[in-house]
């Protein structure tokens, strides 16, 4: 476990791109070979642990604001960016519940969010 924190950390200044490759032949718990950074680990188990909660429209933002992601994106863009961003969603959700934008401040629209988290358990084989 703390071979894959320290991993992750280093990575923060590859481009994007090689987070990204390094991801999906590591991390994603989708991938089809199970390569591992380090040669000397086992996997064991695999488990899926999700979360869903169930959140009002109006309670988005501030949820958003908890994200590092959305975080990093208002430090780049700006607040007004994001907050363009959130209202073209806000149009979004009303096109597909056909209610008006103005409505949905007497609606109690209410989103899930849902996480799924995905844990590989590794053990260190045994050498002889």
């Amino acid at each position: 476990r703390r071979r894959a924190l320290h991993s992750r950390h280093r990575t923060h200044h590859l481009p994007a791109l090689a987070v990204r490759r390094n991801f999906m032949k590591f991390c994603d718990p989708d991938r089809i070979e199970q390569t591992y950074w380090d040669a000397s680990f086992e996997k064991v188990d695999y488990k899926e642990i999700t979360d869903v909660d169930q959140i009002s429209l109006f309670d988005l933002e501030k949820e958003l604001k908890n994200s590092t992601v959305v975080r990093v994106f208002i430090e780049k863009h700006g607040l007004d960016r994001f907050r363009d961003e959130l209202q073209n969603f806000y149009s979004q959700v009303c096109d597909l519940v056909n209610v008006n934008l103005e409505d949905i401040y007497f609606e109690d629209l209410k989103l899930y969010k849902k996480q799924t988290y995905h844990v590989e358990i590794h053990t260190i084989r045994q050498t002889s």
